[in-house]
């Protein structure tokens, strides 16, 4: 802990993840002017109220959760600011009702999610993961047949489906673009116009369904996407589509998901996310060959973990000076309570 003399505010860094974390110096920048405290991975619920009743911003990294309990236990608190962008496990509207901040870091990590999902594409239709297992069992034999299992497809000039043109769905619609894909995209809060400038074209989501050779996802969990792509859904795709989640799991429902791959309604699925994590080691998914599964790991890299503190940081700067953080995702509903300028 920094010491408090002469601090203008306290932070505490609620992190659930030994892997994360705010990188050294951004820490440093934020505790040259203010009180820093980072709780260990294993923190308990008492650790973190003794704490509360000090704290001006609460960091949340690898959905640390944020209740209405512990802001009812934080009466200064100003702001929360998330690590990633999915947001769900903060209390939203009892922060909006306290007149509370809540950031997410949007974008940082929208370029590697992106590449994700293209890895995953690219590993299920060329059949790698296959290929990789065939080498390693030493069955591969050079110049004898390849089995008809292992014959892919290629991303070329097929019709890429996109759940959600934010940030990453955009570079998702990027990359495609390079394949010479036609892209299709369903997201009733973007414009056409915004749709165009990244070559995507919005349609329903059942067209979304229906036309795709791959569809991907990139919606955050909220009450209006968890279930999002169900049974209905899935029995709308192609027998030989292949379906991406990288945003969360719970926005798939993961029984009708397993009932399609195994009645072969679709081809096969990555997933980087589950309902359930980690899985446990009787999941249905576990059994499947048509299935590529990642540890939620997609927005790991390097780069995007510099992105993502730096991020973090900013916005708790701007919240303890009073300005509006740059991804305050309940302006709206604060109704000019918060004292930026730009709320106002």
């Amino acid at each position: 802990m920094v010491g408090k003399e002469n601090k203008r505010g306290c932070v505490i860094v609620a992190n659930r993840n030994p892997q994360l974390g705010l990188m050294e110096n951004h820490l440093a920048l934020l505790a040259k002017s203010h009180e820093v405290v980072q709780l260990e991975p294993d923190y308990s619920e008492e650790r973190i109220f003794c704490l509360l009743p000090e704290a001006d911003v609460i960091v949340s990294i690898y959905m640390a959760p944020v209740t209405a309990r512990m802001m009812n236990a934080a009466p200064n608190l100003k702001g929360i600011v998330t690590y990633g962008s999915g947001y769900n496990h903060i209390d939203v509207p009892a922060a909006t009702e306290r007149g509370i901040a809540v950031c997410n870091n949007a974008g940082a990590n929208a370029e590697a999610v992106a590449e994700h999902a293209f890895s995953l594409m690219l590993n299920l239709t060329r059949r790698t993961y296959r290929g990789d297992a065939m080498v390693r069992s030493g069955s591969w034999r050079p110049g004898c047949a390849l089995p008809a299992w292992l014959s892919g497809s290629e991303l070329w000039e097929k019709t890429l489906g996109i759940v959600g043109l934010g940030n990453i769905g955009r570079h998702v619609a990027r990359i495609g673009r390079g394949f010479d894909m036609q892209v299709l995209a369903c997201d009733p809060y973007v414009s056409a116009e915004v749709a165009r400038s990244v070559g995507a074209a919005l349609v329903a989501l059942d067209t979304v369904f229906r036309e795709a050779d791959i569809l991907t996802v990139h919606v955050p969990l909220t009450v209006e996407t968890e279930g999002l792509v169900n049974m209905e859904g899935l029995s709308f795709m192609k027998p030989t589509a292949y379906l991406i989640n990288t945003s969360r799991g719970p926005v798939v429902d993961e029984d009708a998901l397993i009932g399609a791959l195994r009645d072969g309604w679709i081809a096969g699925a990555g997933l980087d996310v589950y309902a359930l994590e980690p899985l446990p080691p009787e999941h249905p998914l576990l059994t499947l060959d048509n299935v590529i599964l990642t540890p939620h790991f997609a927005g790991r890299t390097v780069e995007a973990k510099d992105r993502q503190s730096a991020g973090v940081v900013g916005q708790v700067l701007q919240i303890l000076t009073g300005e509006t953080p740059d991804r305050l995702i309940n302006q709206a509903m604060l109704k000019g309570s918060w004292p930026g300028d730009r709320c106002r």
